[in-house]
C-alpha cells in the first residue's frame, strides 16, 4: 500500500458494502457549486457526480484496540471531482451519517458539509438495502433510499479507466476561515464488480436539470476496505473578497 502523506496515518476505519453510483454532469450545471480555488477534474471531457454509500466500522485512532472502537455507524456522501495545483480529490456536496460525534466533529474541525440523518442497512436474500433521510426533512439531497446486488462482473480499473478515475481517489478539499484544507486517505486499491441497483433520491438540488440523476447510473460495488486516515493539511489560503 501506499502511504498518500508524508505524516504519520492517526485513524482507521473499516468500509463495508460499498455502492458507488456515477452520473456525467454538464460543466455549467457542477461548476458553480464549487469553490474558485478548485479545477473541475474531467474524464473523457465530463464531469462527473457520485453518490456512494457504505458502512463503516471499526472506526477507531492508531493505536486503539478494535475492541474499544467507536459504534458501526452508516454513511452516505456526494462527491465530486476536482483538482488544486494539478492534484485531484474530491469535493464534497453533502455528507450524511447516523453518527451525532461524526457530524459534530467533522464540523467543527474541518467545515465538512456532514449531516446527521436517520439511516437504517438490511441485507436479505435479494441484496442490501438501504435508505438515508436527513433530520432536516427539506435538505438538498435529503432522502435517499437504495437496494442494490453485486454483480460477478469484474471492473476495468486500470489506470486510465473510467472506474480507476472515479474511485482511486486519495484526497479530500475543505475550507475553513479561508483555509483550503486537503485531508488524504490511504488504502490498497478497490476491488470493484458491476452492481445492479434502484434508487430513489429526493430533494435534489436545484441546480440539477430535470433529466440528471434520472439516467441509470454507472455502478460498482466493492465488498470492503480498509482505510486509513493522515492528518489534514493547509494547503493555500482561500480569499472570496480577492
Amino acid at each position: 500500500m501506499i502511504y498518500r502523506s508524508k505524516r504519520p496515518w492517526i485513524a482507521q476505519q473499516v468500509w463495508k458494502d460499498v455502492l458507488f453510483l456515477h452520473w456525467p454532469i454538464p460543466n455549467d450545471l457542477i461548476q458553480p457549486q464549487i469553490p474558485a480555488p478548485f479545477k473541475m477534474d474531467t474524464y473523457g471531457g465530463k464531469c462527473w457526480i457520485s453518490i456512494v454509500l457504505f458502512q463503516a466500522l471499526h472506526s477507531r485512532p492508531r493505536g486503539i484496540p478494535i475492541f474499544l472502537s467507536q459504534p458501526d455507524l452508516l454513511q452516505v456522501n456526494i462527491r465530486t471531482y476536482v483538482q488544486l495545483n494539478g492534484v485531484p480529490g474530491v469535493y464534497f456536496l453533502s455528507l450524511d451519517t447516523n453518527s451525532k460525534s461524526t457530524v459534530r466533529g467533522a464540523r467543527s474541525l474541518f467545515n465538512l458539509p456532514y449531516r446527521q440523518a436517520h439511516m437504517s442497512f438490511k441485507q436479505d436474500d435479494h441484496g442490501m438495502q438501504f435508505e438515508s433521510k436527513t433530520t432536516n426533512q427539506s435538505a438538498e439531497f435529503g432522502c435517499f433510499k437504495a437496494r442494490y446486488t453485486p454483480t460477478s462482473i469484474q471492473v476495468d480499473q486500470q489506470t486510465g479507466s473510467l472506474a480507476h478515475f472515479l474511485t482511486e481517489r486519495y484526497y479530500l478539499w475543505a475550507i475553513k476561515n479561508k483555509k483550503v484544507l486537503r485531508g488524504s486517505i490511504s488504502h490498497q486499491p478497490w476491488d470493484l464488480v458491476g452492481a445492479e441497483s434502484q434508487f430513489n433520491v429526493k430533494q435534489r438540488p436545484s441546480f440539477l436539470a430535470a433529466e440528471e440523476l434520472y439516467e441509470r447510473p454507472i455502478a460498482h460495488y466493492a465488498q470492503s476496505m480498509h482505510a486509513y486516515m493522515h492528518p489534514f493539511e493547509r494547503v493555500a489560503i482561500f480569499d472570496q473578497s480577492v
